[in-house]
């Protein structure tokens, strides 16, 4: 019975690191978004001017 729970416990502990996973991956989806957003408006006040 421990040794199922010791598999049950392993399971959640991947869950739990794969959705932080995915999250940090977002967040870093996201920021690299804002810097390509950044970089062409700045290319774009450059071009303006």
């Amino acid at each position: 019975m421990d040794h199922f729970f010791e598999g049950v416990n392993d399971v959640l502990k991947w869950h739990k690191q794969h959705d932080d996973w995915r999250i940090v991956r977002k967040k870093y989806m996201i920021s690299t978004t804002v810097t390509r957003m950044r970089k062409v408006k700045h290319q774009l006040v450059l071009f303006l001017h």
